[in-house]
């Protein structure tokens, strides 16, 4: 018998998002979060920044002012940004799915997309992807949805208006999303919708967006040098394939095994399992909501993966970051029909397997990146086959030990409460751990680091990519540590600090045979090399 959903699933599992977070609230901005914060120190730096339109950087500047600078007040757009989607993700299931689902399942579906590594780390990265893009983005797709179903003047505004707002957070992924719409109508036979509604639509939307951004805002505010005129001229070359197919055919795999690899580690390989459980034998019973969802996720993933962007940044798959709510909202109209019952029987077990995950596997993340480190993608493969065996073992004994529960022959509630198991061991691990869990996975020696580089000679220059932010004392003027009279190919501070994986991979922003010519290692911090200038 179905009851009517009741509203505190949605508080309760938030509460349970905002209780999963805390252990990581005192974590450092590191790479392009620490660009990010530099950005939002004084509104000037918010409007005459050249690489995005400043949607988000207006948002965390506003949050530094009412936190005082602190560090931790840069995650509240993170945190709010979840949170939202939460509610979001709540409401298109309630309009979309059914009006009454199961007492308790919408609560299990939140808890599966709060409880995911990607999305709980996410929280504390500045950057625009993981915070208020993904929203928007599922908010496109909600009124998308509801124009497509009464297509109407005011949905088709309202979905102008959103799709325009969308464009002033970042310029690439609501392009892809507007790809995905225009698809989802032609499997849909709405060819007259298209060429009389959403096709003028796009076009006076883009117009809109190049003259008020690509034309004013970049010529009053940022002189004629733009994030739309670089973007633009990028965009063409990516298209072009000039920053795929440029690269060596072993580049491309491993970029392919990479970051496949990092989009199923992060989410927890358990949801493929799920997936796989689920769309092939429904692919042609989804409904109009699941079928753009699953359309997002496609597109996200094959412009982002061999397109756009072909790693992960800094080892965390920002880019695909908004795949994961339609991941959710794809199989959540399964999941609010399957039959749970709780009892402590089911706790107890829960209880059990998620001790022996701990123990047997611990953070699965760092493993995966240990391998990717070193580019061993036949090892990333394998690491991947070993852990699907045993999160298969996991689903067979949960199916096997709650037999003794009135459940039916579907493999679903085991999948899921794997799902939950799971992310809550490697939580467990992650809070734990000694090293960085976002950017970076895995570098150890952040804070030791910081605290060295502060004590070395106020009258030498220190170079400190991505982590120059944290050089207060020494009057840096920039995100990258103080490089003054600096070629970012041939630096000349006195010190250089970097992570030896950095240095190890070479021409990042300098040239490894020039560094070893001039430089010597001088310290070594877990994973920090402080470099010195040769006396000579």
């Amino acid at each position: 018998m179905k009851t009517q959903v009741r509203n505190y699933e949605y508080e309760f599992a938030t509460l349970i998002y905002l209780i999963l977070v805390i252990p990581f609230i005192s974590n450092l901005p590191v790479s392009e979060s620490v660009y990010f914060w530099f950005e939002a120190e004084s509104w000037n730096k918010v409007f005459n920044n050249s690489w995005h339109p400043p949607f988000y950087l207006i948002i965390l500047r506003l949050f530094k002012l009412f936190t005082n600078n602190a560090i931790w007040g840069g995650y509240i757009p993170g945190l709010l940004s979840v949170v939202i989607s939460g509610w979001l993700i709540k409401k298109v299931i309630l309009e979309n799915f059914t009006n009454e689902i199961r007492t308790g399942n919408l609560l299990l579906i939140l808890i599966c997309y709060y409880s995911l590594p990607v999305i709980i780390q996410g929280t504390f990265i500045l950057d625009i992807d993981n915070t208020v893009l993904t929203p928007v983005l599922i908010l496109l797709t909600y009124c998308g949805i509801r124009w497509h179903k009464n297509n109407n003047k005011t949905n088709l505004i309202v979905l102008g208006l959103i799709l325009f707002l969308s464009l002033w957070i970042k310029m690439t992924t609501p392009l892809i999303w507007m790809s995905s719409f225009f698809v989802f109508l032609l499997v849909r036979k709405k060819i007259k919708n298209i060429i009389y509604k959403i096709f003028p639509l796009f076009i006076i939307v883009l117009i809109a967006f190049w003259f008020s951004y690509g034309f004013l805002y970049t010529k009053l505010i940022l002189s004629d040098i733009g994030s739309f005129q670089f973007s633009g001229a990028k965009a063409l070359d990516l298209i072009l394939g000039k920053n795929t197919f440029q690269n060596s055919f072993d580049h491309l795999i491993f970029s392919l095994v990479s970051n496949t690899g990092a989009i199923m580690i992060w989410s927890s390989p358990i949801l493929i399992l799920l997936l796989l459980t689920i769309i092939p034998k429904n692919i042609i019973k989804l409904n109009d909501l699941q079928i753009l969802c699953l359309i997002n996720v496609l597109f996200i993933y094959i412009a982002y993966t061999f397109v756009l962007k072909i790693q992960a940044t800094a080892g965390f798959p920002k880019y695909h970051y908004p795949m994961y709510a339609f991941l959710l909202i794809l199989v959540s109209n399964y999941l609010i029909r399957i039959e749970v019952n709780f009892n402590w029987y089911v706790l107890s077990t829960a209880v059990m397997l998620t001790t022996l995950y701990i123990y047997f596997i611990g953070d699965p993340i760092i493993n995966f990146y240990i391998f990717g480190r070193e580019k061993k993608y036949y090892d990333i493969i394998k690491y991947f086959g070993i852990l699907l065996f045993i999160i298969t073992l996991f689903v067979i004994a949960i199916k096997f030990l709650l037999l003794k529960i009135n459940l039916n022959e579907s493999l679903l509630l085991p999948i899921v409460l794997t799902l939950i198991i799971t992310n809550t061991a490697s939580w467990v691990s992650r809070a734990n751990a000694n090293y960085s869990t976002n950017y970076w996975y895995g570098t150890k020696g952040i804070l030791e680091t910081i605290i060295f580089s502060n004590k070395l000679p106020k009258d030498k220059t220190v170079y400190f990519p991505f982590m120059g932010l944290f050089l207060k004392e020494r009057g840096n003027l920039t995100p990258y540590g103080d490089i003054k009279n600096d070629d970012f190919t041939k630096p000349n501070s006195d010190y250089i600090i970097m992570t030896s994986r950095l240095i190890d991979s070479g021409n990042w922003f300098f040239k490894r045979d020039y560094l070893e010519k001039k430089y010597s290692l001088s310290k070594k911090i877990f994973d920090f090399e402080i470099l010195v200038k040769n006396e000579r």
